[in-house]
């Protein structure tokens, strides 16, 4: 049997999941609604600023 040095590889892979991976159990979904509630907030006040902004953009 003749081995195609073409398709040989010199040294070792690591599975780095295998060996460091660490489980983190997800987010309730209590907490991700809360998340979520805290970010649309955030995002409407940000709308809000823009909007009372905008007839001021008329005098530049």
């Amino acid at each position: 049997m003749r081995i195609d040095h073409d398709k040989t590889k010199v040294g070792y892979e690591i599975p780095f999941n295998r060996h460091f991976y660490e489980y983190v159990p997800p987010c309730s979904l209590e907490a991700i609604d809360a998340d979520l509630m805290r970010e649309c907030r955030q995002i409407m006040q940000s709308l809000r600023r823009c909007i009372r902004e905008i007839p001021n953009l008329s005098r530049i």
